[in-house]
């Protein structure tokens, strides 16, 4: 039965890096997913793309259907590195997701960020 949501674990696990992570995330057996949540409309709007361009159905909390509840997000920047005029040449980009993944009313994996 994990084997059945592997897919979507991993999913979620690479929503914590960069975006090119998510562009080399292999989704092929994963059908159909619902995200849900109060927080993250840009993500999840970007999330939502992402799934549609791999032919993954975003559909609402049913039966069967692994619920991806975003929870909070969090983003942050700080200064890694000065120039020579002591101007911010680097920045740490920082974005942190709460979630929850919800199976048939029970958590899957709870609140991890």
């Amino acid at each position: 039965m994990l084997g059945k949501f592997l897919p979507t674990i991993l999913l979620i696990v690479l929503i914590g890096g960069c975006g090119f992570q998510l562009r080399s995330a292999d989704i092929s057996g994963l059908e159909a997913i619902s995200l849900s949540g109060q927080a993250a409309g840009g993500l999840r709007r970007e999330l939502e793309a992402f799934l549609e361009a791999n032919d993954v159905e975003s559909v609402a909390p049913g039966p069967n259907i692994v619920d991806v509840r975003l929870l909070d997000v969090r983003s942050s920047r700080r200064p890694v590195a000065t120039s020579v005029r002591m101007d911010a040449a680097q920045y740490e980009l920082r974005l942190e997701v709460d979630v929850v993944l919800i199976l048939d009313g029970k958590p899957l994996v709870a609140d991890f960020s």
